[in-house]
């Protein structure tokens, strides 16, 4: 699994609930104990190049979107992380995204 964005990591939770053994490749080391928490079993910093040479010939994976996947996120409470702001708090919201801080999805509610 690379990359722990918006769609990253609700795949780390699909994956886990899926009984696989997750490692999730980051840029971003710190962050380690979130990336565990949401379903990865080991964490890879993908900058650094010995531990991207240790990982060759590891993995095998099979990536399969189907039709029926809010089915399994429902069953099994697959949910997003977000973080709502108020319509009336639209600019916090902006920056927030672009602190890069945002986790994961940032939503607008009335």
């Amino acid at each position: 699994m690379i990359g722990i964005g918006g769609l990253g990591h609700m795949a780390l939770k699909f994956l886990n609930a899926w009984g696989c053994e997750v490692t999730a490749f980051t840029s971003t080391a710190s962050k380690k104990k979130e990336v565990l928490s949401l379903g990865a079993h080991h964490m890879s910093n993908s900058r650094d190049e010995n531990e991207i040479k240790s990982a060759a010939g590891r993995f095998d994976y099979i990536l399969s979107t189907v039709a029926k996947m809010l089915d399994f996120a429902n069953l099994h409470q697959i949910k997003p992380e977000i973080e709502k702001f108020k319509f009336t708090d639209i600019n916090k919201a902006i920056e927030r995204l672009r602190s890069g801080e945002a986790r994961y999805r940032v939503v607008l509610c009335r």
